[in-house]
């Protein structure tokens, strides 16, 4: 705070903290005139700095010039009893008149501080009734102390002499000031106090503790506390000092100054407990209206509080009103300006969003029995980074250039129209039947667009997702928007897989689309992980009758679809973030699984996790099954890593520093559906693959494919040959059992052996039959 004063009044501190140093000084050495002489300049000091920033143009505080008139006055009553007792050397009895004097400079500040809160009471409008509650705790507070302090004072002495009056009156209005300072300062939250006015509260308060410490002790007024005023009078003078600053407002901590006001009523009471005789009738009578106070101030409190929180949400109500009445005059401008607008794109000259709504809403209205309506929905691929790389006004060029496109595709019974940024919609009507020549016009505008365009310097070749809608007479209730978002949802979906482009719309994109959106949703809640279950399925070794290893397969057991096997879900996700997240979370759950059994002294087998191919090729796979299993504290020889033969298609490098991580971390991988996609031994040979599951599709139709019985025994000749183990998944029947034991293929896996478990049976499994294990 030092820091933020000027030079001027970092001079005015040190001052009159000197002269505070030399007064105390002298004091102790009992030179009274040098104490007066220090004393009364510190004050000097005082009174004519804090009276330059008083004393503003136009602002004159006069609150504050009452505490510079009692500092006056103080010094003035200490100069003349100096006067009257050093000098003139007069008896006691001459001058003790002079006490009369130390009433005014309290009668000062007592007028300063009522000042304040008169100024300030106003702010408070409603909540003048706290304030009054927590001042009459006050005073029931310091009243209690007084009467415990002069309860055996005789009333009559008051005014028998000047000492006694002035004593008495002295306490009764410091006193006063107490109460009032105290109350201001404890409703801080209700008055809004700056710091300048903290100052003055402060310096009030400790004028208030002097005044009372001095006369509450019977002795006579002049003595050498009364250095003490000069404390007072400093922190009065830091306080103007903020008049011509910034002077924020003090913000009570929160909640505080509501705390504080609530057990106020309790703590009147402490002084009674600690000096009163419950004896005596007045100590009763003085703890029933305590009590009695601490009762009502609670209620009228609680009462208050409510009261505001029902003004707050009335108020709130009618804001909230008045914003949607606002809102709904604001709808209804929008509305009559659209209707104003013109039904054609102001870019592209095509129609717009009106002249398609109005349009299409007639054509559905006027299906034909023989006819039907086929909605297209184009995006454009890529626009986006047109305008991120040449500018907008290339992307507009573009966009006109693009509908010229297709007004030259189209004839004249297609109408287009620009629906977005880079969205159009064209819409027109077939014969029964016309799938194929739905189809084929959507071709031609697709395979029409791609043709150049050229802009100034720039040529572009644009790619374009189509997604289309056709409905027919016995549809013909079907509204616009219904129209347009079926056919928008095909052109999304075909975007997602671009072989499907153009695709028309059906009821299984809607339900692929729902599934999709419910599991975006799922992923953020909690039941994300609940949903979603991991089952264990035994890899059988039919020769030596021994589990020699275990599938973790994942399960949706959805509230909405049911039980779903991997299958169902899974392709719906393929190259989707959602996927990534649905294999970290198989992962994690079958290692935080296995770490489980293994405290339980489960006998287990090696248990194979399968790896996404999207999660593959980002690599961060290899480090965050090194991760999980540290943190569960699982040995990595305990599980098996399935990936599919679409690790081979990443970079070499990106290979080597998979299989570099997962060699290192101990952990054995398998080629899963071996035969199915980039097949090469050299790189089974070269990264030490453990083993091979033979695709399911070569193992369904074993009974009866020749061609798939060779394939199959080709796989097993070359497992053979290079020493590594091979498992046949999907062996579903015995007739399919028998062929691979006339193959000789022993490790097998599917139905026909052991369904999948969920944790649960498989432990039991696992517990009933230790001796079929093959531990790992």
């Amino acid at each position: 705070m030092f820091a933020t004063l000027d030079g001027a009044q970092k001079i005015a501190i040190i001052s009159v903290g000197v002269l505070f140093a030399l007064t105390c000084l002298m004091s102790i050495l009992g030179y009274v005139y040098f104490q007066i002489l220090f004393y009364t300049l510190a004050f000097f000091i005082i009174v004519h700095t804090s009276y330059r920033y008083i004393t503003a143009p136009q602002t004159i505080r006069y609150h504050w010039l009452c505490v510079c008139l009692a500092a006056i006055f103080l010094v003035a009553a200490d100069i003349l009893w100096l006067f009257y007792s050093f000098i003139l050397l007069a008896s006691y009895d001459r001058y003790n008149f002079l006490n009369i004097a130390y009433i005014f400079p309290s009668l000062f500040v007592l007028f300063a501080i009522s000042m304040f809160l008169y100024t300030k009471f106003k702010e408070m409008r409603a909540k003048a009734a706290i304030f009054a509650l927590d001042s009459i705790s006050i005073f029931l507070f310091i009243a209690t102390i007084l009467f415990n302090a002069i309860r055996n004072f005789d009333i009559n002495l008051i005014f028998t002499s000047a000492d006694h009056f002035t004593s008495f009156a002295n306490i009764i209005i410091n006193s006063l000031i107490a109460i009032i300072t105290l109350s201001i300062l404890i409703n801080a939250g209700l008055i809004k106090i700056r710091v300048s006015g903290f100052y003055l509260l402060v310096s009030a308060l400790l004028f208030a503790v002097i005044n009372l410490y001095i006369y509450a002790i019977p002795c006579c007024i002049y003595k050498s506390t009364n250095v003490l005023y000069l404390i007072c009078a400093l922190v009065f003078m830091i306080g103007s000092f903020k008049l011509k600053t910034s002077n924020e407002i003090i913000v009570p901590r929160k909640n505080s100054s509501t705390v504080i006001s609530k057990i106020l009523p309790i703590i009147t009471i402490i002084p009674l407990m600690v000096y009163g005789d419950f004896t005596s009738l007045v100590s009763v009578f003085i703890l029933f209206v305590v009590v009695s106070h601490s009762i009502v101030s609670y209620y009228i409190k609680n009462s208050i509080a409510t009261n505001e929180i029902l003004q707050r949400e009335l108020k709130l109500h009618a804001e909230l009103e008045k914003i949607m009445h606002d809102r709904t005059n604001e709808f209804i401008l929008a509305n009559l300006k659209l209707q104003d607008i013109s039904e054609r794109d102001y870019l592209t000259g095509l129609g717009s969003r009106n002249f398609l709504i109005k349009n299409l809403k007639t054509a559905i209205e006027s299906i034909g029995k023989q006819d039907e309506l086929v909605v297209y929905c184009i995006n454009i691929n890529n626009f986006r980074s047109i305008n991120t790389s040449y500018g907008h006004g290339i992307g507009d060029r573009v966009l006109k250039a693009f509908g010229r496109r297709l007004v030259d595709i189209c004839d004249s019974n297609e109408f287009i129209s620009r629906i977005g940024a880079d969205e159009f919609i064209i819409f027109a009507k077939m014969g029964k039947n016309s799938k194929s020549e739905c189809l084929k016009l959507a071709n031609t505008i697709k395979d029409g667009v791609q043709e150049h365009i050229f802009i100034d310097k720039y040529h572009f070749r644009l790619n374009c997702t189509i997604g289309f809608y056709i409905t027919d007479y016995t549809s013909r209730k079907i509204d616009v928007s219904t129209a347009i978002k079926n056919a928008y949802r095909a052109m999304c979906f075909a975007k997602q897989k671009p072989s499907l482009n153009p695709l028309e719309y059906d009821e299984k994109i809607d339900k692929t689309v729902h599934i999709n959106l419910q599991m975006e949703a799922l992923i953020q809640t909690n039941e994300f992980e609940k949903e979603f279950k991991v089952f264990y399925q035994p890899i059988f070794d039919v020769k030596n009758k021994k589990i020699i290893d275990a599938e973790a397969l994942l399960r949706w057991d959805s509230k909405e679809h049911g039980f779903l096997e991997a299958s169902a879900f899974l392709d719906i996700f393929k190259n989707t973030e959602i996927l990534s997240k649905l294999c970290d979370l198989t992962f994690e759950k079958t290692i935080r699984q296995i770490s489980r059994w293994q405290k339980a002294n489960i006998t287990l087998p090696k248990i194979s996790i399968n790896i996404a191919p999207s999660k593959i090729d980002k690599m961060d796979f290899a480090f965050r099954a090194k991760n999980v299993l540290e943190k569960y504290n699982v040995d990595p020889n305990s599980i098996q890593l399935e990936l599919t033969e679409t690790v081979w298609t990443n970079s070499t490098k990106t290979v080597d520093q998979i299989f570099t991580i997962l060699k290192d971390t101990g952990i054995d991988v398998l080629i899963d559906d071996f035969g199915t996609g980039y097949s090469s031994l050299t790189y089974i040979k070269r990264y030490d693959i453990k083993g091979i599951k033979i695709a399911k599709d070569f193992i369904l139709d074993l009974a009866t494919s020749k061609a798939d019985r060779q394939i199959v025994k080709t796989v097993m000749q070359l497992a053979k040959n290079m020493n590594i183990k091979v498992t046949a998944k999907g062996v579903e029947s015995k007739e399919i059992y028998d062929e691979l034991l006339k193959l000789e293929c022993y490790e097998m896996q599917g139905y026909y052996i052991y369904r999948p478990m969920n944790a649960e049976e498989f432990e039991e499994f696992l517990r009933n039959n230790p001796q079929t294990i093959t531990p790992t």
